[in-house]
Order: structure tokens, then C-alpha cells, then sequence
């Protein structure tokens, strides 16, 4: 369970960031936001643009966390968005592995970070969600906003609250409900992408959270770092 304790700021380097310098002090489920990040930063290093407006947060899991659980928690996370935005009147989908797109512009993105060598000492799950700018400065063709796409009121810390209440309520549900789950909203199963200049439908994405392809014929599974899925998302990150 998540969000027993919360904290928030008005501005830090990001939120994953003050998890990690102050884990030691913090409890497993501390969920913490910022109204801006300084760095904040998506997978591979990518900038997040974090100006006033948005949704930036993180949350810490320390009890009972393994490398196995990882892709769940990756599922059950983006799950947990895009059944937030179902909420607001706005469907959504999931571009493989993080990112959740609207109308083929992405409003929201994760990075996990771990820490630990044989065994994983603790998670730290940062999630990004584009609220109340109209307009993100240079990416006005590749990102959107829930203010664009909502009619609904917006207010982001009732946002965070029930990104935290689908969330928990997901940790009740087995790992094969929240992968079907996360299957069923995502972008990619069926489309046909370019590897080593071959051919290759994407097929299925396993429970561990590796691509199915098929290759003239033949299966194989690609972990996410192994291809590029750019090709896929014309108009979105």
C-alpha cells in the first residue's frame, strides 16, 4: 500500500531524487510531490520538462521488493494512469513500456529506479502527468495535457489522490489480471516494427515484460533496451 505518508514541495531536483538522498528516513509507501522539478528526468536520461502546472511524483517501496516484481510494478503503475484519466473522460493507452499517450501525443510517463546488486534494497517509482499546461513549450506536436482533453474540474493533489486509492486497489488483483490489464491498453500488440531490417510483428508482451515478435514465421522475445519502437508513434515521444 502506498500514500499513508505524503509529502510535498514546491520545488526539488526531482521527486525520485529526494527518495533516494532520504530513504533512510522515509517508510515503504511514502509518496512524494513537487509543484516543479528542477531535473526531472525520464528512462535514459531524457529530460521531463517540470514547469508549474503538472503532476510530478514519486513513491518508495522498501518491504518485499524483488527483481520479479519489477515488470508488475511497472504494469500496475500504468495501469493505475490510465484508469485516472478514465476517470476525467479521457481514454488513453500505453506505448510500451512507460509512457501513456492520448490522441497520439504523450501526457505521461514513469522511470523506475532501483538500488541493490543480488537483491533490490528498494524501488522508487517517479511518475510524471501533463494537468493544467495548455501548451508544453517545443513539444506542442509530440505531448498534450489533461486540460486539453478533460471537461472535467482539475486539481492536482484530488489527481494524486486518486492515482494512489486505483493504485492500492490494484494491489489487491493478481499479476495476471493487471497484465491483461496493461495488454488490453496497450499501443504496440499487432503493429509491425523494423529489426536488424527485418520484419516483425509484435505478438505479445510476457509477464516479465519483454516483447513477443514474430520473424518470418518464428518467435522471439526482445527485452525493451534491445529495439527501437520510435517508429510506432509518429506525433508522440
Amino acid at each position: 500500500m502506498i500514500g499513508q505518508k505524503k509529502m510535498a514541495f514546491d520545488s526539488v531536483t526531482s521527486t525520485n531524487d529526494f527518495l533516494k538522498q532520504n530513504k533512510a528516513n522515509l517508510t515503504h509507501g511514502t509518496v512524494v510531490s513537487s509543484k516543479m522539478q528542477t531535473k526531472g528526468r525520464g528512462r535514459k536520461q531524457h529530460e521531463w520538462k517540470s514547469d508549474l502546472g503538472n503532476l510530478y511524483f514519486s513513491f518508495l517501496l522498501t518491504e518485499d521488493v524483488a527483481y520479479k516484481d519489477l515488470a508488475r510494478i511497472l504494469f500496475q503503475t500504468s495501469v493505475a494512469i490510465v484508469k485516472v484519466l478514465e476517470e476525467y473522460g479521457v481514454k488513453a493507452d500505453i506505448k510500451y513500456p512507460n509512457d501513456v499517450i492520448v490522441n497520439h501525443k504523450k501526457i505521461a510517463g514513469i522511470l523506475i529506479e532501483t538500488s541493490g546488486v543480488h537483491s533490490l534494497d528498494f524501488v522508487m517509482v517517479g511518475v510524471g502527468i501533463n494537468v493544467l499546461q495548455k501548451e508544453i513549450a517545443g513539444l506542442e506536436h509530440k505531448a498534450t495535457s489533461l486540460v486539453n482533453e478533460s471537461k472535467e474540474p482539475l486539481e492536482l493533489d484530488a489527481l494524486l489522490d486518486r492515482f494512489v486509492k486505483i493504485y492500492n486497489d490494484l494491489e489487491e488483483e493478481t499479476l495476471s489480471y493487471i497484465h491483461g490489464c496493461y495488454i488490453k491498453y496497450s499501443l504496440v500488440i499487432g503493429k509491425m516494427i523494423q529489426i536488424d531490417g527485418q520484419e516483425a510483428r509484435i505478438k505479445d508482451i510476457t509477464r516479465s515484460g519483454h516483447l513477443v515478435v514474430d520473424i518470418a514465421g518464428e518467435e522471439y522475445i526482445y527485452e525493451d533496451k534491445e529495439i527501437s519502437l520510435e517508429e510506432l508513434y509518429e506525433g508522440s515521444l
